[in-house]
């Protein structure tokens, strides 16, 4: 029993020492967070502009603790018809799952979606040629992202 217990122990501080990050109780780190941000949002503009190279912004956010990160990510998608391109997004969204919490069709088309680890968001706004698709993931712990350390422009 003894063994067993501390064979355990041996191989739980094992793995911890390999992780980069410390998981949550589910397992999400932020550097998962931030990867299913940036992939989703880059598959939602590759969606509707795949030769497009979208304007780009990265941030951090606040959280409650200093042990945990959150971050936004941000894309500007030019396109000839936004209000389709962002009817588009949202068809993408639920295809794959995410659950489309809002849609407002009025001057600002609009929409927000979310996972368990993230929350998206695509605006249209009126007189503009461009979808502004923007997303953040929860508060996690772990070490900030490789990439996600500054603003910066990331396409």
């Amino acid at each position: 029993m003894v063994r067993s217990t501390l064979l355990m122990m041996v191989v739980a501080v094992a793995a911890c020492g390999c992780a980069a990050e410390r998981p949550t109780a589910g397992g999400t780190t932020i550097t998962q967070a931030a990867t299913e941000l940036q992939s989703t949002l880059d598959g939602s503009a590759d969606s509707i502009a795949p030769h497009e190279k979208p304007r780009s912004k990265r941030e951090r956010r606040p959280c409650d603790s200093d042990d945990l990160s959150s971050y936004g990510y941000t894309l500007f998608v030019e396109t000839r018809d936004p209000r389709s391109a962002g009817k588009s997004i949202i068809e993408y969204w639920r295809k794959r799952g995410l659950e489309v919490t809002s849609v407002s069709d009025s001057s600002t088309y609009s929409a927000r979606a979310r996972t368990k680890h993230i929350e998206l968001i695509v605006n249209v706004f009126s007189g503009e040629s461009n979808v502004m698709l923007h997303g953040f993931t929860n508060c996690y712990p772990g070490e900030t992202p490789p990439g996600w350390g500054s603003t910066s422009d990331t396409r």
